[in-house]
């Protein structure tokens, strides 16, 4: 994992659970600032105003990682601002445990949505920048679930999956092509 000191740090999902306790990690490891996404913008300006008060250069923007609009309109006013992440933390997510034939069809594809194609229209909106600069860190949060199947998961295991090997030929394609940009899953 790169090193946060003085590094822009941006995590989709950041206002609570794995994803507040990165951004507060990245912080207290040296990060210059930390951009939250979130889709709570209520949440979101609260965990804000917190880090903000505790002498944290933190800033949020409302977006719904799953609509590939409202990402392109958030990356583009990071852009337009100057922001181009050092680490990107693709961590939103979401999880519904219950059985595959009981999955009303939104449910699955709100998940997909969210837990594949919100990682993959984020990172698209940020990596040309990246690699024009010659470095970055894109992190991608899977699960235990994108290796190991479990019974009452099978849509969140697809996405994770899916994320897992998006994510490892993502790595090798920067690795192959010598950009700078690094990948973890």
């Amino acid at each position: 994992m790169s090193n946060f000191k003085d590094k822009k740090v941006l995590i989709t999902g950041g206002a609570s659970g794995i994803g507040l306790l990165m951004g507060k990690m990245a912080l207290e490891q040296g990060a210059a600032t930390l951009i939250i996404w979130d889709l709570n913008a209520g949440t979101m300006e609260k965990v804000v105003s917190g880090l903000r008060e505790q002498g944290y250069q933190a800033t949020g923007q409302q977006a719904d990682v799953s609509d590939k609009t409202s990402v392109g309109e958030a990356a583009s006013a990071c852009l337009a601002s100057g922001i181009i992440p050092d680490i990107l933390i693709l961590n939103a997510g979401i999880v519904s445990g219950r059985f595959f034939h009981e999955h009303r069809d939104n449910e699955i594809e709100h998940t997909i949505g969210v837990n594949v194609l919100g990682v993959m229209w984020v990172a698209h909106a940020f990596l040309p920048a990246m690699i024009q600069r010659g470095s970055g860190h894109i992190v991608s949060i899977s699960s235990a679930a994108g290796m190991l199947s479990n019974p009452r998961m099978a849509v969140y295991a697809a996405s994770k999956w899916a994320v897992y090997g998006w994510s490892e030929s993502l790595r090798l394609e920067m690795q192959q092509l010598r950009t700078g940009v690094k990948v973890t899953t």
